[in-house]
């Protein structure tokens, strides 16, 4: 009975630094905004104008100045971006990325970096593919009792 309620005791212990762990473990969220550069911390790139477009004016600041990728929120929320390699491709536009922000540093740690227009696009992939079915399905139907009425009349 002894050695059954010290197992307990350290199972339980085990479960509570586990849980206490997981709860002191910064957690993922989603962040929205425009990856833009350092420079340009708010996406206002008028003042620099460093290319035909927002986008090229990121990537001049961050090639030609040294400038970081961030993501700027839209709420005079700037954040530095872990993974520079991946928020290239997304310069100038408006995303969705994922990770862990240090809130000492102001550094997401980045998961992963998406167009925030991708839902959409997915949202309304789905709708046609819905549409489609039921299309097809209201098609199938008549013809099924088109057939029907043919084999009827056949019969007369």
């Amino acid at each position: 009975m002894r050695f059954v309620t010290s197992a307990v005791i350290r199972s339980s212990l085990v479960i509570i630094i586990l849980a206490m762990a997981a709860i002191a473990a910064p957690q993922r969220q989603t962040f929205t905004g425009t990856i833009t550069d350092s420079i340009c911390t708010k996406a206002d790139h008028s003042q620099m104008r460093m290319g035909p477009s927002d986008a090229a004016c990121t990537l001049a600041c961050v090639d030609a100045h040294g400038a970081m990728f961030v993501l700027y929120d839209g709420n005079n929320n700037t954040y530095t971006l872990s993974d520079q390699t991946t928020a290239r491709k997304f310069a100038g536009q408006k995303v969705n990325v994922v990770g862990t922000l240090d809130a000492s540093t102001n550094i997401i740690q980045v998961v992963s970096i998406t167009d925030k227009n991708l839902n959409s696009l997915t949202a309304a992939y789905l709708a046609v593919v819905i549409i489609f079915f039921v299309y097809a399905f209201t098609v199938a139907r008549r013809v099924t009792r088109l057939q029907t009425e043919i084999v009827r009349l056949k019969s007369l």
